[in-house]
């Protein structure tokens, strides 16, 4: 089904050597299930599928308007086939998500210390104003504001509230790729493993809290 939204949307346009349009193997997120039961066709299949996912990561970085509309249909289509699943496997779907979260949050440290980095920056007024941010700082609205990311090039669907704003400009990055940069902890912080050292080491450096 993606497909044909993508084609009408102009997203892709098929070579002449596409395969016919009936196939939908290249546009899914499934694929590696659909491949064709000939071990020649399959490798072709398999060929063709290399060079469109080649095409869209070399798109989605030159083509920010052709990557927000390709992400719109795609999680418009996601959507339209959640309303079609039964309670029970929507409650599992949930639960799935849930148990992959917890899982990446126990084992992986840098994406557990930015997930807490992120919450102090939502929650608290003296992190976005008084911790030294390297190169941007957080900015946090009322409600959802869209900005186009820098990095990803993508503006959030219905706007977002954290934006990362660079120091020396009106350039934005969202939460996500403000933390894949390489630094994205404040001066003086790089080796802070948890909230709680966070709040030493402002004792330490003298960024303390001015409305305690």
């Amino acid at each position: 089904m993606a497909h044909h939204l993508w084609k009408a949307a102009g997203l892709w346009k098929p070579s002449t050597s596409s395969l016919p349009a009936t196939s939908h193997l290249f546009f899914s997120s499934c694929s590696a299930n659909c491949w064709s039961s000939d071990p020649e066709k399959a490798k072709a299949e398999k060929q063709r599928y290399r060079e469109y996912r080649e095409w869209c990561i070399q798109k989605r970085r030159t083509d920010p308007e052709w990557k927000n509309r390709k992400n719109r249909i795609e999680r418009e289509a996601r959507a339209k086939a959640r309303q079609s699943w039964s309670e029970e496997r929507l409650e599992r779907y949930r639960k799935d998500s849930r148990e992959s979260m917890k899982k990446r949050y126990a084992e992986n440290p840098r994406f557990k210390l930015h997930h807490k980095m992120d919450i102090l920056s939502r929650q608290s007024q003296w992190a976005r104003e008084c911790l030294p941010w390297k190169s941007h700082t957080p900015v946090l609205y009322d409600k959802k504001v869209e900005h186009i990311c820098s990095s990803c090039l993508v503006s959030r669907h219905g706007g977002a509230k954290l934006w990362w704003k660079r120091h020396d400009g009106e350039a934005y990055k969202c939460v996500r790729c403000y933390f894949k940069s390489p630094d994205p902890m404040p001066e003086g912080y790089e080796d802070c493993k948890s909230a709680a050292e966070i709040r030493e080491r402002s004792k330490e450096l003298g960024h303390v809290n001015p409305r305690k």
